[in-house]
């Protein structure tokens, strides 16, 4: 899910008036992009309430989800870095 939102934050929030950097900024637009960009991260939402639901329902204990988010979290950084590498 963390991989997800970040694709999503790149291509529609405002990361994505950065990419494009050729077109000036369109200052009337600035509020939907600030807007799409805190959309982007309903998965990651939707991934806590996963995590808070397996642990209230004791299928999991909470050092396993924590675990599991770090884990996730840092593969799907690695992996989003090499799939988009920054552009300077």
């Amino acid at each position: 899910m963390m991989l997800l939102s970040m694709y999503f934050e790149r291509n529609f929030g405002q990361n994505s008036i950065r990419a494009n950097i050729q077109e000036p900024i369109d200052r009337k637009r600035q509020p939907l992009y600030r807007l799409t960009s805190l959309l982007s991260y309903i998965p990651m939402l939707f991934a806590i309430f996963v995590a808070a639901s397996r642990i209230v329902d004791n299928k999991h204990f909470p050092a396993d989800v924590i675990g599991g988010a770090i884990l996730g979290g840092s593969v799907a950084s690695l992996v989003f870095g090499i799939w988009f590498p920054q552009q300077l």
